[in-house]
């Protein structure tokens, strides 16, 4: 896995998260080398003791914000550093060098890019996605869609050195963006991507709409009751089947992304 150079993503609680489970001690390592570097801030041990549970709420006391912010990136740089190295050779993270990322019309993700240009204007009637958008408050469609969401899924393919493309569901917790990158400048970066395989999906289909009708349907009726008859017939057919004609579930990794970069 090459080095990367410059970061466009990265999840920090969920790196802390990792870090503490695969070493308890992280934490207090990671004080101890920031409480060492910052004494001359008036940063001390004693405000280190509780630095990692304030930290995670974001710095505060009594050190101006100056102090605040260099505190926060060696904090950062700590992490990301601890991170990488451990990750290495950690089976459970997943390390793709190369990855293709796309962003599904109508999907969530799609969405959330149109939302600053949507604000811009009084009147959604104009954009090609005027019926789907009628009736939503869109001056407010960021905050929502960030408060309900958190993560912002894209289908990725990724390309092994073999040359043998899979196609992933890949997820983006918007709080983790760096330096000024938006979620659609993902789509146009070399990203290499650090992750955890959450789960699996049986189809990649990420339309919003589709997903709040899913999410909003009612219960499905019991399904009528089978007679003794029926069930003869059904266990005959199957049982008559041959191997070749079993039904083969696709299923999509769905990977939440921890560190990107180029």
């Amino acid at each position: 896995m090459k080095d990367i150079l410059k970061l466009a993503y990265f999840d920090e609680q969920a790196a802390v998260d990792f870090l503490e489970i695969k070493e308890s001690g992280s934490s207090s390592e990671i004080m101890k080398v920031v409480t060492e570097k910052n004494k001359d801030l008036g940063f001390s041990g004693e405000a280190g003791k509780g630095f990692f549970s304030f930290f995670k709420f974001g710095l505060s006391g009594n050190m101006n914000k100056k102090n605040n912010s260099i505190i926060e990136t060696q904090v950062t740089r700590t992490i990301y550093n601890k991170f990488i190295e451990l990750s290495k050779e950690a089976e459970e993270i997943k390390k793709y060098k190369h990855i293709n990322l796309k962003i599904v019309k109508n999907s969530a993700t799609y969405f959330r890019n149109l939302m600053p240009f949507i604000k811009m204007i009084d009147d959604t009637g104009e954009f090609e996605n005027a019926e789907e958008l009628k009736g939503l408050n869109h001056q407010e469609l960021d905050t929502i869609f960030d408060d309900a969401r958190g993560y912002y899924e894209y289908l990725g393919e990724i390309v092994s050195d073999d040359k043998e493309h899979e196609t992933v569901i890949i997820r983006f917790n918007i709080n983790g963006m760096r330096n000024n990158y938006s979620l659609y400048d993902l789509t146009k970066m070399n990203l290499s991507i650090y992750g955890i395989e959450v789960g699996w999906a049986k189809s990649i289909d990420l339309n919003f709409i589709n997903e709040m009708n899913e999410m909003l349907q009612e219960e499905k009726t019991e399904q009528k009751q089978l007679s003794y008859e029926e069930m003869q017939r059904q266990s005959s057919h199957h049982n008559n089947k041959l191997p070749d004609q079993d039904y083969k579930e696709n299923r999509y990794k769905i990977i939440d992304v921890i560190v990107a970069g180029i």
